[in-house]
């Protein structure tokens, strides 16, 4: 999963197309209105209310929108117990919607395509049960099978090639554009942009048949479509967006695009804009259980872009940054204001403008420092980082061990090799709970030998703990072994600049500037070392 394995797709290396459709229209113009909704995981009943909310359905769900286009920009599936239901009514409003003279855009998102291709890390017991009956016993007994979970066959089956859920899935995109917008889950960097909409869309629906070939794909790329959070990264200052934004200009400008709609990342109940208006982040975080349950949705119609939020509609600005963006918080906020998670997006427009103290007194009255106050783990980083910027380091402590100790127990109890990597990496980024980074790096990359990233992070933790020798071996095994990036080489390198080889240190750092252009870290490492970065 790393920029490298979406090289061979600019060379011209593609992945031969299947028996499933690769011609699905893609391109709309002239549609009066358009309902686009993020990440539901599971989340069915909160789906529903939000597709009432925007009198896209009535109290039975049939279609009522007309000729309005819904786009779904993917993930309906993993983490919550009702993936099936949101599924199947998806399946159902595309068929009305489309009788009525509307569409339905279900795109493809990366637990979407994770479901088919069998990677199943993130998959509910309720998910799996949802599918428990009388074809579940059959495949069982046609395997000699007694597990794994009940309901595995039959939503392994349903998956497949010719499953229900299956065949919606590769019959559809993984991207759309409709207005001169452009709609994805993850995003669209400049190196996708550069094989075209269409292209997108034809590569990701063959690699969902294409063997383990899609590991080396567009669809497991770091900056593909599925993936990639660059414009959507949670915290991004104001001074990155504007640093970042001739960027989006020139890939909306390849694309003949005006904006371009993302899921993927979680706001925490804001739709969210960014870029001057070029961009808007709508995964708001449905499923309760996983990200608070956030009822938003972005309409775009008659040339305005509003979020409709549970109890009312508030128009939306260019940005988050200045009055406009302060004042566009503020009526959100007041457009639900029992809605805890659009407090907090207050609180966390505070921190982007640098009001940092207006930002903490939010955060606080939020209850962050209450272990017992039940919060996503994110924003008790949040938190961390406005008391760290107003001079209380042991207040910002306390909330950076709170959150990883919440992320790490999160993490344990899913028992899913990703949710444990994430807390390892977050301890070493923040320098708090080494021991236990080292400790779960070790199990991790003993339990999956053959991941080389796994082994880049324990080539990290051993780094953090001050054997940087030991570092070294780890992450030179690990790059041969596949997992060369950004990361690897940025960590080889402060591991040979602690070993006093400023030229192999100097050569690392060079080698992480190939894989992310600007990148300030390594820059600065650079720097350090005396030398010139180029």
């Amino acid at each position: 999963m790393r920029l490298t394995r979406f090289a061979f797709l600019l060379a011209g290396i593609l992945l031969p197309a299947r028996s499933f459709p690769q011609d699905v229209p893609w391109e709309f113009d002239g549609v009066t209105r358009i309902v686009a909704i993020g990440d539901v995981h599971g989340a069915y009943e909160r789906f529903v209310a939000t597709l009432r909310a925007t009198d896209l359905v009535d109290k039975k769900n049939r279609w009522t929108g007309g000729k309005a286009h819904l786009v779904q920009t993917g993930d309906v599936v993993d983490r919550g117990p009702e993936s099936r239901k949101a599924m199947d009514l998806l399946m159902t409003l595309e068929k009305e919607a489309e009788a009525a003279g509307g569409r339905v855009h279900a795109l493809i998102g990366n637990h979407d395509f994770w479901n088919v291709v069998g990677e199943l890390f993130y998959v509910s017991p309720k998910e799996f049960a949802a599918f428990d009956g009388e074809r579940d016993r059959e495949l069982r007994v046609e395997r000699g099978a007694t597990g794994p979970a009940p309901g595995f066959f039959a939503h392994r089956e349903a998956f497949g090639p010719s499953g229900i859920y299956g065949r919606f899935i590769r019959g559809h995109n993984a991207v759309v554009k409709i207005n001169g917008i452009v709609f994805v889950h993850g995003g669209i960097t400049p190196r996708t942009a550069a094989i075209g909409l269409a292209e997108i869309n034809r590569q990701i629906r063959a690699e969902l048949d294409s063997g383990e070939q899609w590991k080396q794909g567009l669809s497991s790329a770091d900056d593909g479509p599925l993936l990639t959070r660059r414009y959507s990264e949670e915290n991004l200052s104001f001074e990155v967006e504007k640093q970042l934004t001739p960027e989006v200009e020139a890939v909306l400008q390849q694309l003949g695009a005006k904006a371009v709609v993302m899921g993927h990342t979680v706001t925490y109940g804001l739709i969210t804009p960014r870029f001057g208006g070029r961009a808007y982040l709508i995964d708001t975080g449905m499923l309760d259980i996983y990200m608070g349950g956030r009822q938003a949705v972005l309409v775009i119609e008659r040339g305005r872009a509003l979020a409709v939020y549970s109890k009312g509609k508030v128009e939306i600005p260019e940005s988050l940054e200045g009055d406009a963006g302060a004042k566009y918080v503020e009526a959100s906020v007041a457009s639900s204001p029992d809605d805890v998670a659009l407090r907090q997006s207050l609180a966390n427009a505070r921190l982007r403008q640098g009001r940092y103290k207006d930002a903490s007194d939010l955060y606080f009255k939020l209850g962050v420092f209450d272990p017992q106050v039940m919060l996503p783990y994110a924003w008790r980083r949040e938190a961390a980082l406005s008391f760290k910027a107003i001079g209380e380091p042991a207040r910002a402590e306390k909330l950076f061990r709170l959150y990883l100790e919440g992320l790490g127990t999160y993490a344990r109890r899913s028992g899913g090799a990703p949710f444990l990597h994430a807390y390892v990496r977050e301890c070493l980024e923040l320098g708090f709970l080494q021991d236990d980074a080292l400790s779960v790096a070790r199990q991790l990359s003993a339990a999956q030998p053959n991941n080389p990233q796994y082994r880049v992070t324990l080539g990290w933790a051993y780094l953090e703990q001050g054997d940087a020798a030991r570092a070294a071996d780890v992450i030179r095994a690990a790059i041969r072994d596949g997992g060369d990036g950004f990361d690897a080489q940025f960590q080889l390198g402060r591991a040979y600049a602690r070993l006093d080889d400023t030229a192999q240190a100097t050569e690392a750092f060079r080698r992480a500037l190939v894989f992310k252009p600007g990148s300030r870290e390594a820059q600065d490492a650079i720097h350090k070392l005396g030398v010139s970065a180029k």
